[in-house]
C-alpha cells in the first residue's frame, strides 16, 4: 500500500517526514530542504524543489504543504523524496534507500484508475491480473481493490482472484441475450463470461499458493520444550490410558 494517500483536489493531510540514519534523527541545523515528486508510470517530474518547513532541526523533522497546483495532479501513483542541502553544499536525501509512495485518488468515491505500472503500483497489479484494465469497461473501483488488498495482507494475486469472483458475481446476475436484424446479429453470453472469470480466479489462487508455499513451523512452550512436526504411529488414537503413542494397555509382547 502507498505511504501517503490523498484525494485529488485536497491539500490535506500535509506531508510530515523525518530524516534518519540508523534509526536516529539527523540534525538539519543550517540546511534547507526541498520536496520532489515523479509520476511513477511515466517518470515525469511533477513537483520540483517544493519549499519545505523544518519543524525540528535537531530531530530532522520536516513538512511539505501541498500547493494549489499540486491539488490539480491526476489520480495515480507517484514517487517522492526530500533533499536537505547544507551550507557547504553537502546533500542528504530522505529516504536514502528507496522512495516515498504517494497515491492520489479520484475526486469521486467511485473512482477507477489504471496507469499500466503493475510492478510499482499494487492497484495496477490487481487490475492487470484480473483483466480489469479497459477504461471503457470499468468493473472494480479503486476503493474496492484497496479493500480487497487489505483483506489478504496486500497479496496482489489473492486480491485479483477475489476481484474476478466479484466480477463473475455481477455478470452471472445478467441474462444471456441474442438479437438479430436482417443479416446483423448480436449476442452476449454472460454465463460464459462468469465461468471464465471463476476459472481465472482459481488459477490466480493456485499461483498465489505456489509463490508462498506452506512450511512446517516449530514452536516453543513455556517450559522451553521445542515441538516440531506431529509424529504419527499405529494406535496413536487408542484411548487406553497410555501416554505413549502406538502402545496399548495389556498389549502382547
Amino acid at each position: 500500500m502507498a505511504d501517503v494517500s490523498i484525494r485529488k483536489g485536497d491539500r490535506l493531510p500535509q506531508l510530515d517526514r523525518q530524516f534518519t540514519l540508523g534509526g536516529t534523527g539527523v540534525d538539519l541545523d543550517g540546511a534547507t530542504v526541498v520536496f520532489n515528486m515523479w509520476n511513477a508510470s511515466s517518470g515525469t517530474q511533477v513537483i520540483t524543489n517544493g519549499s519545505c518547513t523544518i519543524v525540528d532541526a535537531a530531530d530532522g523533522d520536516v513538512r511539505y504543504i501541498w500547493t494549489s497546483t499540486d491539488a490539480t495532479l491526476d489520480a495515480g501513483s507517484y514517487l517522492a523524496s526530500f533533499t536537505a542541502t547544507y551550507g557547504d553544499g553537502r546533500k542528504l536525501t530522505a529516504p536514502n534507500n528507496g522512495m516515498i509512495t504517494v497515491e492520489i485518488y479520484g475526486t469521486t468515491e467511485a473512482n477507477w484508475s489504471y496507469t499500466g505500472n503493475p510492478s510499482a503500483r499494487p492497484l495496477d497489479a490487481v487490475r492487470f491480473l484480473s483483466g480489469d484494465t479497459d477504461t471503457n469497461n470499468q468493473q472494480i473501483m479503486d476503493d474496492e481493490i484497496a479493500f480487497l488488498l487489505a483483506e489478504v495482507n496486500s497479496d496482489t494475486y489473492l486480491a485479483a482472484a477475489s476481484a474476478c469472483e466479484a466480477m463473475a458475481s455481477k455478470v452471472s446476475a445478467k441474462a444471456d441475450y441474442s438479437r438479430s436484424v436482417g443479416d446483423l446479429s448480436l449476442s452476449t453470453q454472460y454465463g460464459t463470461q462468469s465461468t471464465t472469470l471463476l476459472k481465472r480466479a482459481e488459477r490466480l489462487r493456485n499461483q498465489a499458493s505456489r509463490r508462498f508455499p506452506p512450511s512446517v513451523n516449530f514452536y516453543q512452550d513455556d517450559n522451553n520444550n521445542v515441538f516440531g512436526p506431529m509424529q504419527f504411529s499405529v494406535g496413536i488414537d487408542d484411548n487406553n490410558g497410555s501416554t505413549t503413542a502406538g502402545t496399548s494397555a495389556g498389549a502382547l509382547d
